[in-house]
Parts: structure tokens; sequence; C-alpha cells
């Protein structure tokens, strides 16, 4: 899928619109047609209300827009559990591709996520993310809104957060992963065939 763009090359004219007025930026894409003058003129009041209204607007602070990302992300995952198991013939036992990764290579990283795709729509059921980061007490209020939920190597981070994933499963969306597909080299599905209370 091609990714989104503001920048558009509109071939029957040959104009390059990088989405804005000629008059003002504000937002609305440059028009160019021979319409009426009452329709230039509608066009133009339309463009000045929408530039009013979003100059209005204060920005949110940055816990709100924290909760908003949250929010969306957690109605997306529990969207693409519902169309799993649509796929899956109305089955709650699904099965997941799961794969972890890390902010650096090697076992120094100290933040990784583990997520948990669906085999058969191709999207994100669950994530975990993990940060294992030394506080620097020099600069307390910097760090203040750091967490740190894993202590160990960055390695094995893949194996707690997988199991914290597939732990919370059925509490979390009423299903079971009960098919796994990983990487070669990950050491979590050894970790989950020794594994008894997953579920």
């Amino acid at each position: 899928m091609p990714r989104a763009s503001t920048k558009v090359f509109k071939k029957g004219r040959g104009v390059f619109n990088k989405g804005r007025c000629n008059k003002s930026n504000d937002g609305c894409g440059e028009r160019e047609s021979n319409s009426t003058v009452a329709k230039n003129s509608a066009d133009e009041k339309n463009c000045a209300d929408g530039a009013k209204l979003c100059t209005n607007e204060t920005e949110p602070s940055a816990s709100e827009k924290k909760i908003a990302t949250r929010e969306t992300c957690e109605h997306s995952m529990a969207e693409a559990v519902r169309e799993a198991v649509d796929e899956n013939d109305g089955k709650r036992d699904l099965a997941v591709a799961v794969d972890g990764s890390w902010q650096k290579r090697g076992f120094s990283s100290k933040n990784g996520l583990v997520t948990v795709t669906s085999v058969d729509t191709g999207k994100v059921i669950d994530v975990e993310v993990f940060q294992n980061i030394v506080f620097v007490r020099t600069k307390p209020s910097i760090f203040k809104n750091c967490k740190r939920n894993f202590e160990g190597y960055s390695g094995k981070m893949e194996v707690a957060g997988a199991l914290s994933i597939f732990q919370r499963s059925q509490s979390l969306y009423n299903v079971r992963y009960t098919k796994y597909l990983g990487d070669g080299d990950s050491k979590a599905f050894y970790f989950y065939c020794r594994e008894q209370s997953i579920w």
C-alpha cells in the first residue's frame, strides 16, 4: 500500500498540488476549475471557515495524546481479534505469529516490544512494551515519567512479553492462541512448550 502524502500530482492539469490554498496556509486543496463565481466564493468561504476552526482549537496535552493513542490502539486490536475469529469460522482458538523487537541489536537494549499477529488476517492482536531503564539520580526531572517494567537481559524480553500476552488472551479477548508461528532464532517457543500455566 502506498504511503499517504499531502503532495499530489494532477496529471490532467500538470499541477503539483501540495494540499494548500494559494492565498493562505489554511489546509484546503488548490482549486483550478472553470466553475462559476458563486462556487468559487463558496469554496473560499469553506476554506476560511476551516482555517478559523483549526486556529481556535488548542493542541491537546501530551497526556491527552497518550490516552487517545492508547484507546485507539486497544480498539484497533479488539477489532482485529473479532476479524480473526470471523475468519476462523467463529472458533476462539487462533493461530498467531509472535515476534520481538528491540531498540538496539545485541543484549544491551533498554527498550523492547513483543507483538502477536493473527496468521489468518495479518493484523496485530496484542502488544507488550518493555523498558529496562536505569534511573539517573543527577537528573530526576528527566526520568520522572520513565517506568522500569522488566529486569534481565533484553533477549528474555520476547519470552516474558509473549508469556504475558498469552496469559491475558482469555481475560482480555476471550480467545486462546493455540497455534504458534515464530522466527527460528526465538527461545520463546521452547519456553511455551515447558510452561503449563499459560491459560
